[in-house]
């Protein structure tokens, strides 16, 4: 799981981690990641409320040069007071903390259920994006059940794994892989015996 994901997925559970609002907001900026920097951003004023202006201030100038003209005047705007999750502003992609409302009051479908996945990895990539590990590891689970010679989904899952630290859903999958009949590769195994380890 790449950085910037795992960052989203641990603030998706713990919104007050500041240090790691900061780092996400750092690795953006370094990577250049201009589309859910601003995201990252909104994440951070929702998690401060009306406090740490200062923080606010300092990391909104530092990702200034990334940032649209539009989406830096309205955090610029929310500078002193913060943000609340259900604050209206379209696109906030790359937000896990904001509930995705859109216009006045009006309830709007979550961009991530706006788009639709052709390729199940893509879609578990975006869910990772938002935080949302469980469903990503189900996604990836029935990809890999079906197509179990993807190398680039074993690889996500397998990251996934890692990073949950959870043997049981290994084991099940791997039992349902060996009782359809598929040859489970070298990588497969020793992420078994990693996990066994951990134990």
């Amino acid at each position: 799981m790449g950085a910037g994901r795992f960052l989203s997925y641990q603030l998706a559970r713990h919104p007050e981690n500041l240090r790691q609002h900061a780092q996400r907001i750092f690795l953006l900026i370094s990577s250049r990641e201009t589309g859910p920097l601003f995201g990252a951003l909104v994440d951070l004023f929702i998690a401060l409320g009306d406090k740490g202006e200062d923080l606010r201030k300092r990391l909104l100038g530092l990702a200034r040069p990334l940032l649209t003209n539009e989406d830096y005047e309205f955090l610029a705007r929310h500078q002193r007071q913060g943000l609340e999750a259900r604050h209206a502003k379209t696109d906030l992609k790359g937000s896990v903390l904001s509930e995705g409302f859109c216009g006045s009051n009006i309830l709007v479908s979550r961009e991530r259920s706006q788009a639709g996945f052709a390729d199940p990895l893509q879609e578990a990539l975006s869910l990772l994006e938002f935080g949302q590990l469980d469903e990503a590891r189900l996604v990836l689970e029935k990809e890999y059940l079906s197509n179990p010679s993807r190398k680039e989904v074993e690889d996500e899952l397998a990251d996934v794994y890692r990073h949950t630290r959870d043997r049981s859903d290994y084991d099940v999958l791997t039992k349902e892989l060996l009782r359809r009949g598929a040859a489970l590769s070298g990588g497969w195994r020793m992420l078994g015996e990693d996990l066994a380890k951990t134990e």
